[in-house]
């Protein structure tokens, strides 16, 4: 073996210590395995080698390592708290400016995220599809549908493996705690079976109760909020505008993910609803059968609706069918461009964080200068570029750290208001809620970005080759 692998060579040094003893340890190793054959089992055996002697030697090093590394932190942090002591203005400067980059930025990065990225929270949901009727000058939208062709239609799909219906509605719901105007729907008694999802006390409507409309199921929100969260819930009455209804059951949070209903009633169809063939009244929904593309439904849909077109050509004459994936019908809530809308206020957050970044770097940067002779003199006495990182990294750390968690503060305050002032606006915005574990994991990350590049720069201006310069 001519020469030995460097990065294992350098990797045995790192272990065992730069020194004589490791120097000795590294070249008798060396020298061993010179006298071998050359060739790809020498170079491996060798490489097996200095592995071995790292793991042997590792433990006692990495005792002394460490005794140095907290004692040298520990140095960093003094000098650090001493320099921030003598500077307030700056520390108090860069802290509120990054404070507040994170601060909004996380506020509008977790409206995007609930509004758009985050999962809906039931067990398919790329089989739960959206379907109604669509004009024929735009196919592609999606409008109400009429009772009757609902009815016709669920008779005769063989795509989907449940359709069902709902009306919205507001009305004043007043239980024993408090009255209050909620958001409630009319639902087919076959709604909760689209999404698979248990109630979380009681039961889900069945067939029969269609013909008994004072029956309810309430949220959980509307159960702590209105019942005051009472374990004897189900078989309470509330009222819902002044007329008394039966509590059958309580949906858990995530039944509310689709537009933050609070309560269900069963709908009713009479003669009148159905033969109303052109009031377009509810919203259609459904789950696909297993192996069923969303393509699949909306061609087979459109087949039976030109079927009925041609049954009751005045009424449907300039209507189709459009069926799309559930998950694409929320994010077009609030209008067609209601997506590309919060993506852009997703990438103007991820802007407004690294404008902050910058300023609070150009502010790190003017300190480095104004504390150049101290550098210089601390490089002449043998400090290693090494350690002018670590100084400058633990003095980012005690800007960033406070400035992280300032602006996870501000962001916890910041979105629930958001989403009462505008949550009417973008889709989903009962799911819109501040998660401390990925704020503060966002906000740190952010933190350790400005250090390290407000670190590295001061240190690179004062490297060996500059200061010859």
């Amino acid at each position: 073996m001519t020469a030995p692998p460097p990065l294992f060579e350098r990797l045995l040094l790192r272990v065992v210590g730069h020194d004589v003893r490791g120097r000795s340890i590294a070249g008798d190793l060396r020298e061993e395995y010179a006298q071998r054959p050359i060739g790809a089992v020498t170079r491996m055996r060798y490489a097996i080698a200095c592995l071995r002697l790292a793991l042997r030697y590792a433990p006692a090093r990495g005792f002394a390592l460490t005794r140095r590394s907290i004692a040298a932190f520990r140095l960093d942090l003094r000098q650090s708290a001493r320099g921030l002591r003598h500077a307030p203005m700056y520390w108090l400067g860069c802290a509120a400016t990054l404070a507040l980059g994170i601060g909004a930025a996380t506020t509008i990065g977790t409206v995007v995220y609930g509004a758009m990225l985050q999962p809906l929270p039931f067990p398919h949901p790329e089989r739960l599809v959206r379907f109604g009727d669509a004009s024929l000058k735009n196919p592609v939208g999606l409008s109400s549908a009429s009772i009757p062709n609902f009815v016709d239609l669920q008779q005769r799909s063989r795509t989907l493996e449940v359709m069902a219906a709902y009306r919205s509605e507001r009305a004043i719901v007043t239980g024993s705690e408090l009255s209050e105007r909620l958001q409630g729907a009319f639902v087919t008694s076959n709604f909760f079976e689209v999404f698979e999802l248990p109630p979380l006390a009681g039961r889900w409507f069945e067939a029969a109760d269609q013909a008994t409309p004072r029956m309810v199921v309430i949220s959980e929100r509307a159960w702590r909020r209105l019942l005051g969260g009472r374990r004897d819930a189900v078989g309470q009455t509330i009222q819902i505008d002044l007329v008394d209804h039966v509590v059958i059951g309580i949906a858990g949070p995530d039944q509310v993910a689709l537009g933050g209903v609070d309560f269900w009633k069963p709908i009713r169809w009479d003669a009148e609803a159905l033969g109303a063939r052109r009031r377009r009244s509810i919203e259609p929904i459904g789950r696909l059968k297993v192996g069923v593309t969303v393509e699949q439904a909306r061609d087979e849909m459109r087949a039976l609706f030109a079927e009925l077109g041609r049954v009751h050509s005045v009424e449907n004459a300039a209507w189709t069918m459009n069926v799309m994936p559930i998950a694409d019908w929320i994010g077009s809530f609030g209008g067609a461009n209601s997506r590309a809308m919060l993506q852009l206020i997703g990438a103007g957050a991820v802007v407004l964080l690294a404008v902050a970044m910058i300023n609070v770097t150009g502010l790190a940067l003017g300190r480095a200068e104004h504390r150049r002779r101290d550098t210089l003199v601390r490089r002449a006495l043998g400090a290693s570029q090494g350690r002018l990182f670590a100084q400058h990294l633990t003095e980012g750390l005690m800007i960033g750290v406070p400035a992280g968690l300032a602006g996870s503060l501000l962001a916890a305050w910041a979105v629930p208001i958001v989403v009462a002032r505008y949550g009417d606006t973008f889709p989903r915005s009962n799911t819109v809620a501040f998660e401390a574990g990925g704020v503060l994991i966002a906000a740190g990350t952010a933190g350790l970005i400005w250090t390290a590049v407000s670190s590295a720069r001061p240190v690179k201006e004062f490297s060996p080759r500059s200061m010859a310069n």
